[in-house]
């Protein structure tokens, strides 16, 4: 009796000869088989044979492209397809595998990720190290960190982090300490506040209060006055200010940089220059 190889199911696939189920992403239906589907994810599994439902809408869980590579490997199970996608690919079907409960596709994805790290340029090094706190995988976390260490103090200050979520760029920043100056964390911390809260719809509004009036105001010097007050007044901004160590920073830095911040009162910042002052004493002597 001849048995039918996996590769050969990619022909039903591709015709859509004997399908019993579709699936809509985005504007694109997938005419799909349920024991294929079922046999590599749990929540299809669910979905199909337990509640018999023949029509699924994937809208909030994958992107087209994303899901017809997860096609390529439900019909095939041929691994070495995931060697040509790029990193950023592997984050998604990772991401999807989370989502639907595809074990296979996460052990792949993660494996292939964790062999390609220590090769991973800057931009795609940050890219995973969001992913990691997204996915919640301290595996890939530790790793990441790790390399991200050996980039840092070449590449100085990574403005991509700007556009990490309110979490992961806390989580950055206790990542730089002893690898990037403290100057170069407070310019990050400065240029992220300065660029979210003129936002009106950006996420560090979930965390933190006073910003998403900023772009509310007029641009008087009173409104300005106001909006000074209320980031000098958020937990968030002062939760990132306390992981700076202000004594290691020589008062050439923190006259040039901190002094001319709008996060710190001037209190705080005469107060900061003192810690400075005293810190550089005390190396002399």
């Amino acid at each position: 009796m001849n048995s039918v190889k996996d590769t050969d199911y990619l022909k039903f696939l591709e015709t859509g000869e004997f399908s019993d189920c579709s699936i809509t992403v985005g504007l694109e239906t997938f005419n799909c088989h349920k024991i294929i589907l079922a046999s590599v994810s749990e929540y299809f599994w669910e979905k199909l044979l337990k509640d018999h439902i023949l029509i699924i809408n994937c809208d909030t869980l994958v992107d087209p492209d994303t899901f017809n590579k997860f096609l390529q490997y439900a019909y095939s199970k041929d691994e070495k397809e995931f060697q040509k996608y790029s990193n950023y690919k592997i984050m998604c079907l990772f991401q999807f595998g989370l989502k639907c409960n595809m074990k296979s596709i996460i052990v792949i994805c993660l494996e292939l990720l964790k062999t390609r790290i220590n090769g991973m340029e800057l931009g795609d090094l940050l890219r995973l190290f969001a992913f990691s706190y997204d996915v919640d995988n301290l595996e890939l976390r530790k790793a990441t960190v790790q390399n991200l260490k050996k980039h840092l103090p070449d590449a100085k200050n990574c403005f991509e982090a700007l556009h990490f979520t309110p979490n992961v760029f806390e989580r950055y920043i206790e990542a730089t300490k002893k690898v990037l100056s403290e100057v170069e964390r407070f310019k990050l911390i400065d240029a992220y506040i300065s660029m979210n809260r003129h936002e009106k719809s950006s996420t560090i509004d979930e965390v933190t209060n006073g910003f998403d009036t900023a772009d509310e105001r007029n641009e008087n010097p009173k409104s300005k006055k106001l909006i000074i007050d209320d980031i000098r007044k958020s937990s968030y901004v002062q939760k990132l200010l306390n992981l700076i160590d202000f004594q290691l920073m020589d008062g050439s830095d923190f006259y040039n940089v901190v002094g001319k911040s709008d996060l710190l009162t001037d209190q705080e910042k005469f107060e900061k220059l003192y810690l400075c002052s005293n810190s550089s004493s005390d190396g002399e002597n």
